[in-house]
C-alpha cells in the first residue's frame, strides 16, 4: 500500500445525457515536476504547442495525424512505460436516472441543486480514490488547496 503524505489531483468532468462522469489524475507531489517535465517532453515531441490544452473530446480518428493526437498517444505510451508508477487514475460514472433528485435540494432551485449533485459526486470520487490508491487506514483526510476553472453546470444535469 502507498503511504504517501501529499498528493496533488487532477479533476476534469463530462456531463452527457443521463450520466455524469468524475476522472481523477492522482500523483505523489514530490513528483510534480518530473511528471510535468515527461509530459511536456512528450507535448514537444509531437510537435504540439505548449501552451494550448488538449481535451479528449476534440480527438477524432480523422486527427491521428495531428499535434494533439501524437500527444495523447505520447502520453498513454508514456504511462504505460513508466508514469503508472507514479500517477494514478480513478474513473466512475453516476446514472443520473437512478437519483432521487429530492434528496439534492428543491426543484424550484434547479441550479443548486446540480450543483449539490455535481459536487456530493465529486467529493465521493476524489475520496475513494484516495482510498482505493493509498493507505485506507488512516482516517483523516485533509484538503488543503482546491483550484478551479470556473464552469457553468448550468442544465446539463437534467432533473
Amino acid at each position: 500500500m502507498r503511504n504517501i503524505i501529499e498528493i496533488l489531483a487532477f479533476h476534469d468532468e463530462r456531463i452527457v445525457p443521463n450520466w455524469l462522469y468524475h476522472g481523477f489524475v492522482l500523483c505523489d507531489i514530490s513528483k510534480v515536476p518530473s511528471l510535468r517535465n515527461a509530459l511536456l517532453n512528450a507535448k514537444e515531441k509531437a510537435n504540439c504547442n505548449l501552451n494550448k490544452r488538449i481535451h479528449f473530446s476534440e480527438l477524432r480518428s480523422s486527427s491521428h495525424g495531428s499535434s494533439k493526437t501524437k500527444t495523447a498517444v505520447n502520453w498513454a505510451k508514456l504511462f504505460v512505460e513508466k508514469l503508472y508508477q507514479d500517477m494514478w487514475f480513478y474513473f466512475f460514472g453516476v446514472n443520473l436516472r437512478n437519483i432521487d433528485y429530492q434528496f439534492f435540494g428543491a426543484s424550484s432551485n434547479g441550479q443548486y441543486r446540480h450543483a449539490r449533485i455535481f459536487n456530493r459526486f465529486f467529493e465521493i470520487g476524489l475520496f475513494s480514490a484516495c482510498r482505493f490508491f493509498f493507505d485506507s487506514s488512516i482516517e483523516d483526510v485533509e484538503i488543503l488547496q482546491i483550484f478551479s476553472e470556473r464552469r457553468d453546470l448550468g442544465e446539463q444535469i437534467h432533473s
